[in-house]
């Protein structure tokens, strides 16, 4: 199909006169631009300034923002060496476009991002002196911060505090949701500990030490610690190697502090002709190295 003949008159001027897409952004003339973007089909063409996000970012022109994100445009892709043009959040932070840079950040902007002078946009923005910008990002890195530790921890009264910290974060959506998988998985698991309340002792036991044995023989460490205050808090024997393996799983885990506790009462309680008292000298030495 020929394009409209008004089209390549304004594709032959813009060429002649060395306007390109960005320019048209940074000046407002938006339609321009759209037209210059769906002929090259090419949303994040990198310039010295940075792509056309950037442009649009730089002078405030939300109108470019919100169309380019709707079209896919890269949220966190600029120019490596630029200085406001390192990502469309930087752009945004320079100047202190607010709305700007609430859109990206809800897009996805990277608040770690750092340019040629190793800025953040956070510090970008301290140091142009936008104090509204700066008490915006600094919520988001606030919140940000808070929100991998809690991943980190994936606990329920870890994603509570964060919802109460946090209400109306980016991130509360993610964390509501799951908040309420994890306290289905724990209705789950009080209803089987119910059930398996009701057992003997000595079943507990034999289905515990099948589960530790399953575990251990799997290097899931981390499964095995879930088991062994299981075992510790039944009313009978335990086995002369628990303290030991008990003390391996702790170490594995990077919790050397607690292996060291294990350890010793297994070498303690079991003397030299242990089973385990060489290897548990070298896990002592490791755990000691890691303090």
């Amino acid at each position: 199909m020929l394009k409209p003949l008004s089209i390549i008159c304004l594709t032959l001027l813009l060429s002649a006169c060395g306007m390109t897409a960005h320019h048209n952004i940074a000046l407002k003339r938006n339609d321009l631009a759209k037209q210059q973007l769906e002929q090259s089909g090419n949303l994040n063409e990198l310039t010295v300034n940075g792509t056309p996000l950037c442009a649009a970012a730089m002078t405030n022109n939300m109108e470019m923002v919100r169309y380019l994100l709707d079209k896919g445009a890269q949220v966190n892709y600029g120019n490596a060496e630029g200085y406001l043009s390192k990502s469309p959040l930087h752009a945004a932070a320079g100047v202190g476009a607010v709305g700007i840079a609430e859109l990206l950040l809800a897009n996805g902007a990277d608040l770690s991002s750092r340019n040629r002078e190793n800025l953040t946009p956070l510090e970008l923005a301290r140091a142009e002196g936008h104090p509204e910008m700066v008490e915006l990002l600094a919520q988001y890195e606030s919140a940000f911060t808070a929100w991998e530790a809690t991943k980190n921890s994936n606990s329920v009264t870890a994603y509570q505090q964060f919802l109460r910290d946090h209400p109306g974060s980016m991130y509360a959506d993610q964390a509501q949701a799951q908040l309420q998988t994890l306290q289905m998985e724990a209705q789950k698991q009080a209803a089987l500990d119910a059930m398996e309340a009701q057992l003997p002792v000595s079943v507990r036991r034999d289905k515990y030490m099948l589960q530790l044995s399953n575990y251990l023989k799997q290097q899931d460490y981390q499964k095995a610690l879930e088991i062994f205050p299981k075992l510790e808090a039944l009313p009978t024997a335990i086995d002369p190697s628990f303290n030991y393996f008990y003390g391996e799983a702790l170490l594995r885990t990077n919790q050397p502090q607690r292996a060291l506790e294990k350890l010793y009462r297994y070498v303690n309680q079991q003397g030299s002709g242990a089973t385990h008292y060489t290897p548990a000298l070298q896990l002592i030495n490791q755990a000691e190295s890691r303090l």
